[in-house]
């Protein structure tokens, strides 16, 4: 099935999958860390990924299979090498079996 569009993110597959299936950062803007939140109706893969404005990688927070019910991934504004990334606009994507989200973050330094 081909992804679908909405309000300018990266679509889903199944519509019932994004009823139930909550996402969303906080806070954002954010100066030191921040928290991703999401909420899994059934048990499946989840990577969650940081990208920069021009679509680089930047850090892997998860990737790994995951059980139904609530997660919360950290972010501390470092890539995967440890280092600081410098204020501005970046990307975190969450993609499973049958979601695949992207939306904006705010560093502040």
């Amino acid at each position: 099935v081909d992804d679908v569009y909405i309000s300018g993110e990266v679509g889903v597959e199944e519509e019932s999958e994004v009823k139930s299936l909550k996402f969303n950062a906080y806070p954002n803007p954010f100066i030191s860390s921040t928290k991703v939140e999401y909420e899994l109706p059934k048990a499946t893969n989840v990577s969650i990924t940081i990208y920069n404005l021009s679509g680089q990688e930047v850090a892997t927070l998860v990737n790994e299979n995951k059980n139904a019910g609530h997660h919360t991934a950290s972010w501390d504004g470092k890539d995967n090498s440890g280092k600081k990334v410098h204020a501005g606009i970046y990307f975190y994507r969450m993609e499973t079996d049958k979601f695949k989200a992207t939306r904006k973050l705010t560093i502040l330094r």
